[in-house]
């Protein structure tokens, strides 16, 4: 219902009903698209560019740093969920727009995960389940925090804004003069 009524499912969703489920929800989706991603990549089917490894060494390489990924991923995937509806949270509270608590946010940032499903599709899968996820935080966030689109939209752009000035002034940085 995520995927195709965004609006309703976040507008009938019941507050404060915990965060476990969620978490468990993302990590599902976010497990299924590694293994998707690796079953494309060991088909040879990828949008991200071959590893220098070739051959069966290279993919027992790749098979072996994959199996440690599907370990520690949920660790880095959940603390990456925790610091990133923290960061939206705290932009959000910043434009006072934040009127259903961080576990909105949270769940918001974790059923925006639903479009990871499009991982299926090789290639343009990936770029379209991203897009879609956006939007569907977007929403989320508007309903679930009783504001506007403009004011989400906002928020979310902030740290974007951020990171593209920071990441310039790094880039100047470390440009050597002439």
């Amino acid at each position: 219902r995520v995927l195709l009524s965004p609006r309703a499912f976040f507008q009938s969703m019941p507050l404060n009903r915990g965060i476990m489920k969620r978490l468990i929800f993302y990590l599902l989706l976010a497990e299924f698209q590694a293994l998707t991603e690796l079953f494309w990549s060991l088909a040879g089917i990828s949008g991200v560019s071959e590893s220098p490894l070739d051959g069966s060494t290279g993919r027992m390489v790749m098979g072996v740093g994959s199996a440690l990924i599907l370990i520690f991923y949920p660790i880095m995937l959940t603390a990456a969920l925790f610091l990133g509806a923290g960061l939206n949270h705290l932009c959000l509270s910043l434009l006072r727009s934040a009127r259903g608590g961080f576990e909105a946010t949270f769940r918001a940032m974790a059923y925006s995960s639903a479009p990871f499903i499009l991982c299926l599709v090789p290639v343009l899968g990936p770029l379209a389940g991203a897009v879609w996820s956006f939007a569907v935080a977007l929403i989320g966030y508007k309903y679930l925090h009783r504001t506007t689109f403009g004011r989400v939209g906002l928020a979310l752009a902030v740290p974007v804004v951020l990171f593209l000035i920071l990441a310039l002034a790094l880039m100047r940085s470390n440009t050597p003069s002439i």
